[in-house]
């Protein structure tokens, strides 16, 4: 179980996110920062997210 808080990598946001694995909680993250931070891939916010990936206790 993989676990990502949005504020790691936009301030200010509370969600929390918890997906069975790295590819499924991409989706997700992915999707949340497009829909609701208008946030578009890119190879630093892929290096960025990379970083802020946890294991979920």
């Amino acid at each position: 179980m993989q676990r990502f808080t949005c504020a790691d990598v936009e301030p200010g946001c509370h969600r929390v996110f918890r997906a069975d694995g790295v590819h499924a909680l991409w989706a997700v993250v992915a999707a949340h920062l497009r829909d609701v931070h208008r946030r578009e891939s890119s190879p630093q916010l892929a290096a960025a997210l990379q970083r802020a990936v946890r294991d979920a206790a």
